[in-house]
């Protein structure tokens, strides 16, 4: 999204720069790569299809529009991968689908994100561990995984399962449902659903979350 220099990168001691790039990768079998470090990558919120691939490292990789392709690759022990999904722009008349469909929180997680009625924006997903993800004025409903999620269901009637981790939950506006397991919490919940702003504070963890617009 930056007008000037887009990136800055060192391979073998020598250090190049990127700027004027619109879309990464191009198809499967020419994705574009990352190295080892913990890298960060933010793709455009245009209908442009990015494929990417950031192998090892503690990487975060934002998606906002497009038919993309994330594979977070493999990452040794305590090590998380970010997908990040932000689709809030989005107007199709339809709200996101689905989420994780398989793996586990210390393999990464694999699935994809689409739009219900739409063929022109989602993004397939392999090794993320933790999902910060902003949906759609429209019904949303979406899984993730055991890790530390942010979920904003934005407008609509949603319904969030975010399952096991310190997840930070803002269903927006419309009648929102939210589906979880906190039964790794030690303290007591104080949850109120009648409450305008933050409905609850919970610790799992050691990682504090809140609750909102449910």
């Amino acid at each position: 999204t930056r007008t000037a220099v887009q990136a800055t990168y060192a391979i073998g001691g020598k250090t190049a720069t990127v700027r004027g790039i619109e879309a990464l990768g191009n198809g499967d079998a020419d994705r574009f790569q990352s190295g080892s470090g913990s890298d960060v990558i933010i793709t455009r919120s245009e209908q442009y299809d990015d494929q990417i691939a950031t192998n090892a490292g503690a990487d975060t990789v934002k998606v906002a529009g497009g038919n993309d392709v994330v594979d977070l690759g493999t990452n040794a022990a305590g090590s998380v991968d970010t997908l990040i999904v932000d689709y809030a722009h989005l107007n199709s008349g339809a709200g996101v689908n689905t989420g994780i469909q398989t793996g586990t929180l210390a393999d990464g997680y694999g699935g994809y994100f689409d739009l219900g009625n739409s063929s022109a924006h989602s993004v397939v997903f392999a090794g993320a561990e933790r999902f910060d993800l902003t949906l759609t004025v429209w019904d949303d409903v979406v899984t993730t995984g055991d890790g530390d999620d942010v979920v904003r269901g934005n407008g609509g009637n949603d319904y969030l399962v975010t399952r096991k981790g310190a997840d930070t939950i803002d269903g927006g506006e419309g009648a929102d449902t939210w589906a979880a397991d906190k039964s790794a919490m030690t303290a007591a919940l104080d949850l109120d659903l009648t409450r305008t702003a933050v409905q609850a504070t919970y610790v799992i963890g050691g990682k504090t979350a809140t609750v909102r617009g449910i």
